[in-house]
């Protein structure tokens, strides 16, 4: 099964960084990104559509943590609320995707 297009971009939103000046705390964010990114990817991949719909709101919660915020630049909150915007429309995708292929 191919792929929707419209997760295209949502793949490549997930490489969104925290920039250089990550402290402790943050990695650990950036760590918890990226196994959601990759299970995210690896349900795209095999269409477990209930595996994308659980980690992309998985993902959308982790935004909401506050080790998320604590990054102040400007750049950073437009990419990051970008980000959350394509988390939010990956994780509708999902719900639909599910409920169609079931």
């Amino acid at each position: 099964m191919r792929m929707p297009r419209r997760l295209i971009p949502v793949i490549a939103l997930l490489s969104l960084a925290a920039g250089p000046a990550q402290g402790p705390e943050m990695k650990v964010v950036m760590r918890e990104k990226l196994d959601h990114a990759q299970h995210i990817l690896e349900a795209v991949v095999i269409s477990d559509w209930v595996g994308l719909e659980t980690h992309s709101r998985e993902l959308e919660r982790l935004t909401t943590d506050p080790r998320w915020q604590s990054l102040k630049y400007p750049e950073y909150a437009r990419h990051s609320a970008a980000f959350v915007r394509t988390i939010q429309d990956l994780h509708t995708a999902a719900a639909s995707l599910r409920v169609t292929h079931t």
